[in-house]
């Protein structure tokens, strides 16, 4: 009995055992399961987490993109409006002059009702020929071809161009529009810079790292001022050649950045994000910050796969639908998070924003729109067109609901001028679309309506400014008629008086050589024969020698004022020649040594006369050839150093040539002598002008005062150059300056 007891017992005792084990594996198993299940939840919710930080973060991102958009396009609309008036094509066209104050007005006025920077008119060089009042700068005569801009606008294509300016030496987005003659032609391009404050103060409203990237990948604008002028990476030598080309960037160095942008900053790991400006290639990229996560250990995640292995599809399901659960749920706080975001974005923007379902009744409508009406936001739901407006208000309204319901896409805007309700009426720039099911089709209609009042006003005020701007243009240019028409009679009796003053003046020097001729030559015979019959005579008689003396002195200056007189009529005659071009140029190849020595000797007796005067003459061994006339070069150089002579009682006069230029010769005649006072220096070259002197001269030297104005005329003749420097007490130099490869027209040769 007590053998078969212990056995029973023992059964007993083993199935307690067994079922001790079996409870202890089962507990077990049911720990890892509700470990698997505890990793894998918080493992779903962090990427659900994630997910929705990702969403909102891209939702926020898109619609700071689309505030950029609208910053700029609204500008673009109101650069074509611009672009439009009869005043800019007039400019453009040639009709009028580009320093018209008429024009400085219309651009100041496009500005101010703009609030941009700065407005441009370009020609179809990509020349600015007007500009708006800015201070300290005047952007006339600037090219701007080579900026993208302007090179779209004169291809007929309206863009923006975000850049660094090169002249006013600061950040801005560039607008560029077409400028369209009257048989559709491009004419020119109208241009506006709009500040990058706008755009700076948009990106530094996000705490999170946000850049405005160019499709470089260069850095223009950032809330991180580190990182502006900045590449996201390495840019190869023929992009920052073009980039440099373009002056878009400035002259800053386009250096790569240090660190990548989705790299961690603060020990918190970062998500890149990015979205499309209306800019072609233009983009907001932005670093998300998540939250600290629950990191999954190795542990973890061996549990996690042994787990799914072991309870194989009953434990996976009910995971799935765990998870199911939570991500709905998740996804349903998501929406309603996204939801009154973007209701109270619909609440608060200025534009009316409405919605109707199929029959044509309101679903809902934004405060501006019920504002317009004078309603609650509760009044409208509901309601058609009819029941909330006038009948005439409302077939406006109503206009194109069916086409936009029948599926003909998004309607053309469309400009209503409406009452609702006011006195005086308003104009609204009026939208729809049709917003779609899940099976795509038309489940109702969304509206926007924007007052457009102010715009039309300024088209207005800008409509009667450009008729009393044409008004005063017409009233003007009959003026300026009358003006050019007195001009005309004036230029044209001066002409008659120049032709009298040269006809006359030719006459009567051929006149007086004649005579002159003949005073001097019986001067010099009287000379010679007095001194053969009466040089005895003076030793004889002390008064006869007196006498003697006297005649012979008075003879010599008759001769001295004879020679003067001969010069100054072949002057007057040379310069009566070249000015009506009547002389004759005989230009051969020319050694400029050879011109050099004949102009030497003859003015060597002026420097023989004054011993305390030397000459120094200094010429580069490979002087090129010129061509040009050796009488002509010779008569520049007699003057050149005949003056330099005369006025430099002791010192040096020194003669240079030297080729400083490429297919130049210089030549210069400097002297120590008495210089010429400031004022005088810009009358040097006229004629009959002469510079003053003081006391510190014994002789007055004379001339006829037309040498240098011959030598001018004869120096430009070959396209050249003759100017002077000079100090009063110090000296002066005369440079002349003649390009090697010149030949004149009149030897039939050809300009190099």
């Amino acid at each position: 009995m007590f053998s078969k007891a212990e056995s029973l017992s023992r059964a007993g005792g083993g199935e307690k055992t067994g079922l001790s084990r079996q409870i202890s594996l089962l507990a077990v198993a049911m720990v890892i399961m509700l470990l698997v299940l505890s990793a894998s939840v918080m493992f779903s919710a962090e990427l659900l987490r994630r997910d929705n930080q990702r969403a909102v973060h891209r939702q926020e991102l898109l619609g700071l993109s689309e505030q950029l958009g609208n910053l700029l396009s609204q500008r673009v609309e109101a650069l074509k409006v611009l672009a439009g008036q009869d005043r800019v094509l007039a400019l453009l066209q040639g009709e009028i002059e580009p320093g018209d104050p008429e024009i400085g007005l219309l651009l100041d006025a496009a500005r101010d009702l703009t609030g941009v920077e700065v407005v441009w008119i370009l020609d179809l060089r990509g020349v600015a020929i007007a500009n708006s009042r800015v201070q300290g700068v005047d952007f006339r005569g600037l090219d701007y071809s080579y900026r993208p801009y302007v090179q779209a606008a004169l291809k007929g294509v309206s863009t923006v161009f975000p850049a660094f300016g090169a002249n006013t030496n600061t950040r801005g987005a560039y607008l560029g529009t077409p400028v369209y003659g009257k048989r559709g032609q491009v004419i020119g391009a109208a241009a506006v810079k709009v500040s990058a404050d706008e755009s700076d103060a948009l990106l530094r409203k996000r705490s999170a790292p946000t850049a405005l990237v160019s499709p470089e990948g260069v850095i223009f604008s950032s809330n991180r001022p580190s990182q502006v002028f900045r590449s996201i990476r390495p840019l190869s030598p023929k992009t920052l050649a073009r980039l440099s080309r373009t002056r878009q960037f400035g002259d800053a160095e386009l250096r790569p950045l240090e660190t990548d942008l989705s790299a961690e900053e603060e020990n918190q790991p970062c998500l890149l994000e990015q979205a499309s400006l209306p800019i072609p290639g233009w983009r907001v990229v932005s670093c998300m910050k998540f939250d600290p996560a629950f990191p999954l250990s190795r542990l973890q995640k061996a549990m996690l796969g042994c787990a799914v292995a072991v309870i194989g599809g009953l434990y996976t399901l009910a995971l799935f639908l765990f998870v199911n659960i939570r991500l709905r749920k998740e996804y349903e706080r998501a929406l309603r998070k996204n939801s009154g975001i973007q209701n109270a974005l619909l609440a608060n923007i200025p534009a009316m924003v409405f919605l109707k379902g199929r029959d044509r009744r309101y679903i809902s409508a934004n405060r501006a729109f019920c504002e317009a009406l004078g309603l609650e936001q509760g009044q409208v739901a509901g309601k058609t067109d009819a029941e909330l407006m006038t009948a005439e208000e409302a077939l406006a309204f109503s206009s194109g609901d069916a086409e936009v319901l029948a599926g003909a896409g998004p309607l053309p805007v469309v400009e209503r001028r409406l009452f609702f309700g006011r006195p005086e009426a308003r104009w609204f720039s009026l939208s729809k679309a049709a917003f779609r099911d899940e099976n795509h089709e038309a489940a109702g209609i969304i509206g926007v309506a924007l007052d457009v009042s102010a715009r039309k006003q300024t088209e207005k005020r800008l409509a009667a400014l450009n008729r009393e701007l044409e008004s005063m243009v017409e009233k003007r240019t009959k003026d300026l008629e009358e003006k050019a028409n007195e001009l005309r009679y004036a230029n044209e009796r001066l002409l008659e008086l120049d032709e009298m003053k040269s006809s006359f003046l030719s006459s009567v020097s051929h006149e007086m050589r004649t005579p002159l001729t003949s005073i001097r030559g019986f001067a010099k015979l009287i000379n010679r024969d007095f001194s053969k019959a009466f040089n005895d005579l003076p030793a004889m008689d002390p008064d006869l020698a007196k006498v003697s003396n006297r005649i012979l002195y008075n003879l010599k200056i008759i001769e001295q004022e004879g020679d003067r007189l001969t010069r100054l009529i072949n002057d007057v005659l040379d310069l009566n020649k070249i000015e009506s071009g009547r002389i004759e140029w005989d230009d051969r190849p020319l050694s400029i040594k050879k011109v050099m020595d004949h102009a030497v000797r003859a003015v060597a007796g002026a420097f023989n006369n004054n011993p305390e005067t030397g000459l120094e003459v200094r010429l580069d061994d490979d002087l090129p050839t010129i061509f040009a006339d050796e009488d002509r070069l010779v008569q520049v150089m007699i003057n050149l150093l005949d003056n330099a002579a005369k006025f430099t009682p002791a010192g040096k006069v020194q003669v240079t040539a030297s080729c400083a230029l490429p297919q130049t010769l210089h030549i210069k005649v400097s002297d120590t002598g008495i210089g010429i006072a400031k004022d005088d220096l810009a009358k040097v070259f006229n004629k009959f002008q002469q510079v003053k002197y003081d006391g510190s001269l014994l002789n007055k030297p004379k001339g006829t005062g037309l040498g240098l104005t011959i030598c001018k005329e004869i120096v430009e003749h070959y396209k050249g150059r003759i100017w002077v420097e000079s100090l009063p007490g110090k000296g002066s130099v005369f440079t002349v300056q003649l390009p090697t490869g010149h030949r004149s027209k009149d030897a039939g040769g050809a300009w190099a």
